[in-house]
């Protein structure tokens, strides 16, 4: 996690091994999820402060460490790999010319930090005009601003570099075949967070809402479905999965307004998933789509979408990821009913927790 101020900010992953920092009695200190501290200085330039930023830096290079010092208008790199994350979600929708200029930056993000608006238009063949459409359509206040983003952005990486999961080759070991799927669904997870919105708050009070919940998915996308079933019984929520495309049918056809549509789709074009998804939009019930395309039939269908980011590997690999971040998510709402739900939800889980007892060995 990283800080912006006014002042500065820096970065290094060695300060906690030296306790003997503390005697600058630096007070904004703060532990990122990555174990790196992060020391912010106020923007005020006086002596005082000068000397003692000039104390620590010299201390902390003492130690082999190499701190970052960045300006407050600057962003660091966290936020530039928040944005590779957006470009690579919006790719498959975006118009020919901007999806051109997309993936020129996604294949030189660093080297784009340090171009002009007219140098990137003629290296990735694109027009000025279509770069500033694409930057005002990632949400920037325009190319100024994603060259400002990319100038932290780092591309080096290996192996064992979560940010850039390598793909799984014939001579890995075990070990490293584990190492890089677990990286994968680490990233996977990353990135799903970053296109998180207010609609999982609107998700979660539907669900409070539900008199019933009924899962619409095919194939595998039907374990989430299947585990989030099994939690949302527990909290005496009546909860019904749907595979068979008749069933789907007939299920949604049934729904009211009091009821909630859940549809996992990775592609959002399963034929049946995205008919029992508009029959049960029609019925009046709130529907929520779980979904990796921005546009896809499924969508128009959908009171509440919340989308999921996946990591390449190999062939098929994105099975693998996707349905992770998938059972995430359904878990987030879960948890989110059983610590923001009424008190009922707790008293289920006690009775099912004990119902439950008969199945176990003495």
């Amino acid at each position: 996690m990283f800080f912006q101020h006014r002042g500065h900010i820096i970065q290094t992953d060695k300060l906690r091994e030296q306790p003997a920092v503390n005697c600058f009695q630096v007070k904004n200190l703060n532990l990122s999820t990555n174990g790196a501290f992060f020391i912010c200085f106020p923007g005020k330039n006086d002596n005082y402060l000068i000397e003692r930023r000039r104390r620590i830096l010299h201390s902390l290079q003492g130690m082999g460490s190499t701190p970052r010092i960045m300006n407050g208008l600057s962003y660091p790199s966290d936020q530039a790999n928040k944005l590779i994350v957006k470009i690579k979600f919006a790719l498959p929708t975006l118009p020919k010319i901007e999806k051109r200029a997309s993936e020129y930056i996604l294949h030189n993000a660093a080297r784009v930090g340090e171009m002009t608006l007219a140098e990137l238009s003629a290296s990735s063949k694109s027009s000025q005009t279509s770069i500033m459409r694409l930057c005002r359509r990632l949400g920037l206040d325009g190319y100024a601003e994603l060259k400002s983003i990319l100038k932290h952005y780092s591309d080096e990486s290996d192996g064992d570099n979560v940010s850039n999961p390598q793909g799984i080759r014939p001579e890995d070991s075990m070990k490293s075949i584990l190492k890089k799927v677990f990286c994968c669904n680490i990233q996977t997870l990353n990135d799903t967070l970053t296109l998180a919105t207010e609609g999982y708050d609107e998700a979660l009070q539907a669900l409070m809402n539900a008199e019933h919940i009924c899962f619409f998915a095919i194939g595998d996308a039907a374990v989430p479905c299947m585990l989030a079933q099994n939690k949302f019984m527990k909290l005496g929520i009546p909860c019904y999965v749907n595979t068979d495309p008749d069933m789907q049918i007939i299920s949604a056809s049934i729904l009211g307004e009091k009821d909630v549509a859940i549809a996992i789709s990775h592609t959002g074009k399963s034929k049946s998933v995205v008919e029992a998804m508009r029959i049960a939009a029609q019925r009046g019930a709130t529907t929520i789509g779980i979904t990796k395309m921005e546009k896809s039939p499924i969508i128009k269908h959908c009171d509440i979408v919340l989308f999921t980011a996946t990591v390449d590997l190999s062939e098929g690999k994105e099975i693998i990821a996707q349905r992770i971040a998938e059972q995430a998510i359904m878990e987030a709402l879960y948890l989110g009913l059983v610590h923001k739900g009424p008190a009922r939800y707790k008293m289920s889980l006690k009775s099912a927790a004990e119902a439950l007892q008969v199945n176990k060995m003495p």
